[in-house]
């Protein structure tokens, strides 16, 4: 069962949170889904933009949504690599931007608020760590290559197991594949393993290669008590 389910999906209410806590009636369910894509959508999409103004690129990991009904205010946590450069002033009028740009495209009686909250270990969050290998595939690195490296590295910062795959055109290939390497344990079943999970794509001159990866972050021993 864990092979063929998302990793943080099958633990959520375990060890999982979910990243959109909120509650409506079902006629207006959907229409708030669709919301909550559109507006990480957004926020994704303007720290591209800036970046590309930034010397320093500022890494955004994932994006929380938490609803407040009664007084429509939304609250979005955004966590980030680089904290420092976030909370700088000119960081700061880029986040009282993005938050009026959110206001302007999802109604004027909302009220957003963008907390920043900081990335400990970059080597802890599968996002990040899948956001290097796509970096490395888009500069025409050897998938192997990118891949140990990164695996190296994960090993280093103390993580216990280190799962990798990726597929399609690999170094432009005409006939797609996929490859994966591991390094340590990765438990796909155990409910009370904490597994950080990521699915990015690269684009590439030679197609889309997708990139997953697993990091094992350890066990919560106290989840087995609920279960007795």
């Amino acid at each position: 069962m864990g092979q063929k389910i998302h990793p943080n999906g099958f633990r959520l209410g375990i060890v999982q949170d979910h990243q959109s806590l909120w509650f409506e009636n079902k006629n207006s369910y959907a229409q708030t889904i669709q919301e909550d894509f559109h507006i990480r959508e957004l926020i994704h999409s303007f720290f591209d933009k800036t970046n590309l103004t930034l010397s320093e690129e500022l890494v955004i990991s994932n994006i929380s949504i938490c609803r407040h009904i009664q007084n429509k205010l939304i609250f979005i946590r955004i966590a980030t690599l680089n904290i420092d450069k976030l909370v700088q002033e000119q960081n700061l009028k880029q986040l009282k931007l993005l938050e009026k740009k959110l206001q302007q495209k999802f109604g004027t009686q909302k009220t957003f608020k963008i907390v920043p909250e900081i990335i400990e270990e970059e080597y802890k969050d599968a996002n990040l760590v899948g956001r290097k290998i796509v970096k490395n595939l888009r500069n025409r690195v050897p998938f192997k290559r990118a891949i140990k490296e990164v695996l190296m590295a994960c090993r280093q910062a103390g993580i216990y197991g280190v799962k990798i795959q990726v597929a399609g055109r690999l170094n432009g290939v005409e006939i797609a594949r996929s490859e994966w390497r591991r390094e340590g344990r990765v438990p796909l079943h155990t409910l009370r393993a904490k597994i950080s999970y990521s699915h990015q794509n690269a684009h590439t001159l030679y197609g889309i290669i997708g990139v997953k990866t697993w990091l094992f972050l350890g066990e919560d021993q106290s989840i087995s008590k609920k279960f007795i």
